[in-house]
């Protein structure tokens, strides 16, 4: 008796086969599709690649030409800062010599004016300012001595300057003339004339074992009524600088 839940089904190779290879078809088919999908919508979004790449160059170029014109206007800003700046400088330089030079003719103007119409001074020849100060070298010195007339009618004045500097020279008093302590003076006799005022100056370069302590100035005119004027000053030696005080 048989097994009615038993069917005989027929051995079928072939048809086997071709539901795989339609499967396998349907899977390779909807890849393919999915794929050229992807591209159409990449190439819909991207639009024309040869448009967009023309359109990013000139953009790029666009963005070069600004940031070379923006280069320029920041290199002109800061050479024209830079010329301001030298201007106002060279400015105030002049503004500052002009001051000087201001200061120098109000000061040679107030001199003058001292000689010309002194307060409170005798009138006669005067030994006026008498100034040294320290040469280039150790035991140099530049020596200004200013002989004027005092007067309300100045008449020509001749005559002559002599100056001496006393000091000690290995424990001895000795002076020495001005002429030799100046090379370039041929004689200790200076020649005066002037009617206003005259300036001697001269270079002194003393021994090295003289050390001055003091200055002799006299004035001696010529004419019918002489007139004989000294003066001696103190030689005091600072840090810095020579002073002169009266005596």
């Amino acid at each position: 008796m048989s097994d009615p839940r038993l069917h005989v089904v027929p051995y079928n190779p072939g048809r086997t086969f071709r539901r795989a290879l339609g499967l396998i078809l349907l899977v390779v088919s909807v890849g393919a599709l999915a794929y050229f999908y992807g591209v159409f919508e990449e190439r819909s979004r991207l639009g024309n690649p040869a448009s967009t790449i023309t359109r990013l160059e000139a953009e790029v170029l666009r963005l070069q030409q600004e940031n070379s014109q923006l280069s320029q206007q920041s290199v002109i800003a800061s050479k024209g800062a830079e010329v301001d700046r030298l201007a106002n400088e060279n400015v105030r330089k002049d503004i500052m010599d002009l001051r000087d030079h201001i200061a120098g003719l109000e000061e040679a103007n107030s001199f003058y004016r001292s000689l010309m119409s002194p307060q409170d001074v005798t009138k006669g020849i005067h030994i006026g300012s008498v100034e040294i100060a320290p040469g280039r070298k150790a035991n140099e010195y530049k020596l200004e001595v200013v002989v004027q007339q005092i007067a309300k009618t100045h008449r020509l004045v001749k005559g002559k300057l002599q100056v001496t500097v006393d000091g000690l020279e290995q424990g001895k008093v000795v002076s020495y003339a001005v002429n030799e302590l100046s090379p370039g003076l041929a004689s200790g006799d200076v020649k005066l004339r002037f009617k206003y005022f005259q300036t001697f100056t001269a270079s002194l370069a003393m021994p090295q074992s003289f050390t001055p302590n003091q200055i002799n100035i006299s004035v001696k005119t010529s004419g019918k009524k002489p007139v004989s004027v000294n003066k001696s000053l103190s030689w005091l030696v600072g840090d810095s600088s020579t002073r002169l005080s009266s005596r």
